[in-house]
């Protein structure tokens, strides 16, 4: 079963962000993503994720960003998991 998982930072946590990001992207590897990565504001600055993952239910994808070294270190004000079907696809072309 796929899931989207959005994820928005706290205000200000540039620097938090960078000191845990090679946990946080270690961590990624122990998954199944299909798709993720960072949002930006205006100016490029990260300031939150998604993420489609492939988890077995409500309560792995709950445990996936429980366990995320992101959330772990109190960068998220708000997470949101929920069941998502892909329905359309276009890998980039490499």
């Amino acid at each position: 079963m796929h899931f989207a998982v959005f994820n928005e930072d706290k205000p200000d946590q540039t620097e938090l962000r960078a000191s845990t990001r090679a946990a946080h992207l270690e961590y990624m590897s122990g998954f199944d993503i299909r798709m993720g990565g960072p949002f930006h504001d205006a100016d490029g600055n990260m300031i939150g994720s998604c993420i489609v993952l492939q988890a077995e239910d409500q309560a792995a994808a709950d445990s996936f960003v429980e366990n995320d070294p992101y959330n772990q270190a109190g960068l998220f004000q708000r997470t949101r998991v929920v069941p998502f079907t892909p329905a359309m696809w276009q890998p980039t072309p490499s």
